[in-house]
């Protein structure tokens, strides 16, 4: 009967060890499971925010790029009206002319136009048309002004895509 006893103790025994032995196993196989979520979720934040942080820094970079470049085209067109003003005035040359000779100078642009106040807008390419709001637009924003159109096959029917208008004043 004592050998009964020691076995039933005995099974008990091990039984409560592979108890132990499996919730211990349980409890570090949760401790694993856990820990490994939040190191990756730690992993993908830090990754976000070193992305957020490159993409923010070349944002930055290709600002600053646009904005030097339209005001470098915005300053080769203040010297072009400069100058078809002054020879207009100096020597009576007509705009026109001197529209087609300027915008030889520009070999990033597909045409310049000469916008009147009343709408009429005279173009490099030879193409003549009334647009008062064109005209309204380029006239309520000071001597100098950029805009952006998507798309409009009426404004100038050869560019068939977005282009941007680029507005420096012309005075005589």
């Amino acid at each position: 009967m004592n050998n009964i006893v020691k076995k039933t103790e005995k099974n008990e025994t091990g039984k409560q060890t592979k108890k132990e032995f499996l919730l211990r196993a349980l409890l570090l196989l949760a401790i694993i499971i856990a820990v490994a979520f939040w190191g990756n979720r730690s992993f993908l934040h830090s990754v976000s925010e070193i992305n957020n942080e490159h993409i923010e820094e070349l944002a930055a970079h290709d600002i600053k790029i646009i904005n030097s470049s339209i005001a470098n085209r915005l300053n080769t067109l203040e010297i072009i009206a400069e100058d078809i003003a002054y020879w207009s005035k100096k020597d009576g040359t007509s705009i026109i002319s001197l529209l087609h000779s300027d915008a030889s100078f520009l070999s990033d642009a597909d045409k310049i136009s000469l916008v009147s106040s009343d709408g009429t807008i005279c173009s490099s390419n030879n193409v003549t048309e009334s647009r008062p709001d064109i005209a309204e637009l380029c006239l309520s924003h000071g001597n100098r002004s950029v805009h952006r159109f998507d798309n409009i096959v009426d404004v100038f029917p050869d560019l068939r895509r977005e282009y941007i208008f680029y507005d420096v004043k012309l005075i005589r």
